[in-house]
């Protein structure tokens, strides 16, 4: 977890580069990014603390900077990139090319398209809270296990109708929408 002076451009490389080289061959790696999202020359870019934006190629986080740092680093199974900022649908394009570099199953859940701002509220995030929590409503087939698919679809009517904006969901390399995020909270049954 980086938050505010912690989060630079160089950190923030650094942390995914260590966490993906840590995964376990199997094993599933969640990315969360949470920042603000720019669109610069055709190039999504994260601004973060130390983000100039009379520099935005060296201080933004390009996509191209993650895919690449994913590409050389990542170990694991599955891999997921959770996007919470404006054009955050631009990590399909990372998702793509690290599947496409043989680095295995990939997927992003993204609050926005690539070609969309983000909404200044947090349906995204409380929809993706509820379902990593096991909450029984995003359970779909009442099997007691929130799945990629399950948690896909309740994110994207949450962003549909709670904020009016299309959310964007993408797998690549073979990953499976049925991987089991976590089981229903027996808190959040309703009888």
């Amino acid at each position: 977890l980086l938050r505010d002076s912690e989060a630079t451009r160089a950190s923030a490389l650094a942390a995914i580069r260590r966490a993906a080289a840590a995964a376990r061959p199997g094993g599933v790696l969640v990315i969360y990014l949470q920042a603000h999202g720019l669109k610069l020359d055709g190039v999504t870019r994260l601004a973060l603390y130390d983000y100039s934006a009379t520099r935005p190629v060296e201080t933004g986080l390009g996509m191209p900077d993650l895919a690449r740092v994913l590409i050389e680093s990542w170990r694991g199974g599955s891999l997921i990139l959770v996007g919470d900022f404006c054009y955050s649908g631009a990590l399909a394009q990372v998702v793509q090319k690290v599947s496409a570099a043989g680095k295995g199953p990939a997927a992003a859940i993204c609050s926005a398209v690539a070609s969309d701002r983000a909404t200044s509220r947090w349906s995204f995030l409380d929809a993706l809270v509820a379902g990593l929590s096991g909450n029984s409503d995003v359970d779909e087939d009442g099997n007691n296990t929130v799945t990629f698919r399950e948690l896909s679809n309740w994110i994207i009517g949450a962003m549909v109708y709670g904020e009016d904006q299309m959310a964007e969901v993408t797998m690549a390399g073979g990953f499976s929408s049925q991987l089991a995020l976590a089981r229903v909270s027996e808190y959040t049954r309703h009888p």
